[in-house]
């Protein structure tokens, strides 16, 4: 596992896996909770996707998010025949507090993730 953020850049760059925030921008006072962002202004995800048509699949990173984030991306995503291919894939989330879910363990979290090149 890459440790060094240059490594994490070239591992994604090996496999060309895009990382990308829901959000352009928004107030989050607190990094630890979700919950509290405010004033979010989504990124335009189908105007990123038409400009990069090799891109055929969304992970989104956490259940919670893919219930906030996921499922508008893909409903919107299918309302464009150009990205209604596009699959948007309900991954769990990769932060070290889902230990208590069983997910915080490297194997597990590589498993579900390895779906992404189904």
């Amino acid at each position: 596992m890459p440790i060094a953020y240059a490594q994490k850049q070239a591992l994604l760059a090996k496999y060309h896996i895009v990382l990308w925030d829901y959000y352009e921008s928004a107030i989050r006072p607190d990094s630890s909770n979700d919950k509290d962002i405010r004033d979010g202004h989504p990124n335009d995800i189908p105007a990123f996707l038409a400009a990069h048509p090799t891109i055929k699949t969304i992970g989104i990173n956490g259940f919670g998010k893919y219930k906030d984030f996921g499922r508008k991306i893909a409903r919107e995503l299918a309302q464009i025949p150009a990205l209604a291919d596009v699959r948007v894939l309900r991954l769990p989330e990769t932060s070290g507090s889902n230990k208590n879910y069983g997910w915080g363990y490297v194997e597990n979290l590589a498993r579900e993730w390895a779906h992404i090149f189904d």
